[in-house]
């Protein structure tokens, strides 16, 4: 029987073509994201081994010390540090924006974006960056420069650069003397420029009052336990001490857990590429095996047993997944490299050029993963064909009829029953419970798989009367060709069901995607008119208090203008201790009662003045407050402030996250300049003329940056868009897959029905009309499957989006343009998968067809 399977897959290699292609692309995906997470995993412990691998001891912000971005140490901790017995070297860990610039003005960042300044420690053994060429800062006038910066600009060993930074007007030059690697520390910086001096010059430059954390080594001969130990008994629970060793691998447990999230994802993606292409493989070899049933009751004539068809039919399978395998592994190497090309230079990891990392386990998975895949799909056909008696050997067979459709029906009944309780559940519980968490979207996710799985069981149920149906719509269209389609589809239910069932599910995933990003898009512009009400916002980098002043007067005077809030802070200089936290706050003029009184969560912003506070509603859980209840401030110099809560801000508000009045701000950090202005547009005025007010205000200011909400829309939408396409094409493969399935299945039931389309020829059907009849069933099939897949993803998509507790508004977005394109694509995909094989049948002389078997 063995032998047979390898004939069958060698003789009809071209009927198993697309079933092999579509399980060799399931099986490329699942290899290639364990290639890609694998090589990113390699890379992030060599970094990880390379950078600060001297590092004894660290010191930091305790863990529940960071509410309100309050993450920084006191810079006065690094002297009491560093007077501890076995400490021989410690630095201050210092960073902030900058202007960097060429010596003929041209800057090195593009605005709004800034470059990023970092202090370099004195001693080697405390870089937590690399130096690949050169070496690192060592007087007041050197500087080093970011490799990817140094390579993109053409920056080189030597070249001058000018730096400005506080409030100072005038640059300073400094002189190149290093390039380095700082993807470590990209997580802190971003992904612009970044530059770095010694650290008494970045602490001068920054006007530092505060550092990330103090690093330390200890003296020769003293374990890290111990210096940690030193450092506890001299700091006592003010702050966490931690060894190198114990930061290091908390690091590597982060960015694998990172990494494991990002795995996951694609996988969770390559898993819905091997399903649909299971959905293909059962599609093949049910129509295969029916198209064999003479033949293995010819065999069974000959004295094969049950068991023999069954191994038969099972090693054909296997076999066809071991060489799909093969393909797929040599093709998850090309996909890998693709992979990490878009991927590769995340999570501080850069290894968009590295070569993919091909372990043992990788090849085990996918030289199982195809067999096991390709022989499931196998199964069900292959119990049907091994049940055929011998005496079927004498007579055609005819399409069996849908089995079991008592139990079908019962079971396609409980699972929707309990799809339908899982998602109106789901939705329910996120819009009704005041912090539903993620088990809502969880339930509905489960129910929209209950649903699908209850539509493709109960599908070949349905299948007899929709055939009718479309057979007498066709018919008004196409006369006899029209009703023999329908009659021909409903014929065989479940071949026409599984005909459609991949088609089905990738155009729900795809329309499940586009329906929660037209959704997202449209809450994002909603979030920002209600919680980001402001026009414009006028970003103060590097500028005098006296220039914020007089721009803000100057806005005052526009009669284009409706209000003007200025806002200054936080800063570490804010930071205050609110029920035991530490929270940085901001201080807002009291003009923001009459610019935004409704820009809220919860609370009014009406009568906000001294004594009142706004702060974000997540930061108000963790200090268990709500509106109306006070709370007391506490700041380092000992002035306490006594506040009401007026307000709980959405996490988009520009105001937070801790927002109190001016003048109570300046009782903390008297002097503080202003750090924003935002800018509301009056009424009646139009969007061009506050533009052209807010342009002559800030011209002559380069250190005031206008940005528009509009601006911010459009990026949050761009970037909303870019992760659809991505998801899309993430999901394009299964899509593709998918439309294998229906081109593969239509056309093997078009040959398997050779002989009766010679009989429908010679009972008088011409060949254009046995054309049209071909060609009109698969437009059917197409349809259906499209349809069933476009309806359960825009159901699905806008039940996920409810669950999300978005606006109804943005839970009932409909992407129409897209949801067109799929069905356009999948009607063309249809028609050209059954044009060529309708076509060839049609030319085929009769008797021939009559002859075939």
């Amino acid at each position: 029987m063995m032998k047979l399977a390898w004939a069958n897959v060698v003789h009809r290699a071209s009927r198993l073509l697309l079933p092999g292609l579509a399980v060799a692309l399931g099986v490329a995906f699942v290899a290639g994201t364990l290639m890609v997470t694998d090589t990113m995993r390699a890379a992030l412990l060599d970094q990880l081994t390379r950078t600060s691998a001297t590092l004894d001891v660290v010191v930091e912000r305790q863990p529940q010390d960071v509410a309100g971005s309050a993450r920084t140490v006191p810079a006065a901790l690094l002297d009491e540090v560093a007077t501890v017995d076995g400490v021989a070297a410690a630095h201050g860990q210092v960073w902030g924006p900058v202007k960097a610039a060429r010596p003929d003005g041209r800057t090195l960042a593009a605005a709004p974006s800034r470059t990023q300044l970092i202090g370099i420690a004195d001693e080697s053994q405390l870089w937590d960056v690399r130096f690949v060429r050169g070496q690192a800062p060592a007087g007041p006038t050197d500087i080093a420069i970011d490799r990817d910066t140094a390579s993109e600009q053409r920056i080189g060993i030597g070249d001058q650069l000018l730096l400005t930074a506080g409030s100072d007007a005038r640059p300073q030059p400094y002189t190149v003397t290093g390039l380095m690697d700082v993807d470590t520390r990209r997580d802190d910086l971003g992904d612009g420029v970044v530059v770095g001096t010694t650290d008494a010059v970045a602490v001068q430059l920054l006007r530092a009052t505060a550092f990330g954390r103090i690093e330390t080594v200890a003296a020769s001969g003293l374990s890290q336990e111990a210096l940690r130990d030193r450092l506890v008994a001299q700091l006592g629970d003010r702050y966490a001490v931690r060894t190198g060793a114990a930061v290091r691998a908390q690091e590597a447990r982060d960015a694998a857990r990172d990494l494991d999230g990002f795995s996951n994802a694609l996988l969770v993606f390559a898993g819905i590429t091997t399903i649909v292409a299971g959905v293909v493989a059962y599609n093949t070899f049910s129509v295969l095996l029916a198209q064999r049933l003479r033949e293995t009751a010819l065999l069974r004539c000959v004295g094969a047993t049950r068991r023999q068809v069954r191994v038969g039919a099972l090693g054909e399978s296997a076999l066809l997944g071991f060489l799909a395998s093969v393909v797929g592994l040599v093709l998850g190497l090309g996909a890998a490299r693709v992979l990490l090309r878009v991927f590769g230079s995340g999570e501080g990891i850069d290894v968009g050029g590295a070569t993919p990392l091909l372990e043992p386990r990788t090849a085990l998975v996918a030289f199982v993963l195809g067999p096991v895949v390709a022989m499931l799909a196998a199964v069900g056909p292959t119990l049907k064909a091994s049940r055929i008696r011998p005496v079927e050997a004498l007579r055609d067979a005819a399409p069996p009829p849908v089995r079991s459709a008592g139990r079908r029906l019962r079971t396609a009944t409980v699972l929707a029953a309990l799809a339908a309780v899982l998602v109106v559940g789901g939705v329910v519980a996120a819009r009704t419970l005041a912090q539903p968490g993620r088990l809502p979207i969880a339930a509905v996710v489960v129910g929209a798989l209950a649903l699908i799985t209850a539509v493709l069981i109960f599908a070949p149920l349905a299948i007899p009367r929709l055939g009718s149906a479309a057979g007498r719509i066709l018919g008004r269209i196409l006369g006899h060709p029209g009703r023999l389609a329908g009659e021909n589809a409903r014929r065989n239910p479940e071949r026409t069901a599984t005909t459609a069932a991949a088609l089905c599910i990738g155009l729900t995933l795809v329309t499940v995607v586009s329906t929660i990003a037209a959704a997202a898009t449209r809450s994002i512009e909603e979030d920002f008119a209600q919680n980001f009400p402001f026009a414009y916002t006028l970003r103060v980098d590097s500028a005098t208090p006296m220039a914020s002043t007089d721009v803000m007067a100057a806005l005052q005077g526009r009669p284009e203008v409706g209000a003007v809030v200025g806002a200054r802070g936080p800063s570490s200089a804010t930071e205050v201790i609110v029920n035991g936290r530490a929270i940085r706050m901001k201080g807002v003029d009291d003009t923001v009662a009459r610019a935004a009184p409704t820009a809220v969560a919860e609370g009014s912003l009406r009568g906000f003045g001294p004594g009142k506070v706004a702060l974000e509603a997540k930061l108000a859980r963790q200090l268990r407050v709500e509106v109306g209840d006070r709370l007391t401030a506490r700041s380092a110099n000992g002035t306490e402030l006594t506040l009401s809560v007026a307000a709980l801000l959405d996490a988009m508000s520009p105001l937070g996250p801790f927002a109190v009045s001016g003048n109570d701000l300046t009782r903390v950090a008297p002097g503080l300049p202003v750090s924003a202005v935002y800018v509301t547009q009056a009424s009646g005025a139009t969007d061009a003329a506050l533009r052209r007010a807010v342009t002559d205000v800030v011209a002559g200011q380069p250190a005031i940056t206008p940005v528009s909400s509009a601006q911010s829309i459009k990026q949050w939408t761009e970037a909303m868009s870019t992760l659809r396409g991505l998801l899309l094409s993430l999901l394009g493969l299964s899509v593709l897959i998918a439309f294998f399935s229906v081109a593969n299945t239509l056309s093997l039931s078009i040959v398997e029905r050779t002989r009766e389309s010679g009989l429908l020829r010679a009972l008088g059907l011409t060949r254009r009309q046995l054309s049209r009849t071909l060609m009109a069933e698969g437009f059917f099939v197409v349809t259906l499957g499209a349809a069933a897949g476009i309806v359960l993803g825009v159901g699905l998509g806008w039940a996920v989006a409810a669950a999300m507790n978005w606006s109804l508004t943005a839970v009932l977005s409909f992407p129409a343009a897209q949801i067109a394109l799929f069905a356009v694509m999948a009607l063309v995909v249809g028609l050209l998968a059954t044009a060529l094989p309708a076509r060839r049948v049609g030319r085929s002389p009769i008797t021939l067809m009559l002859a075939r078997e």
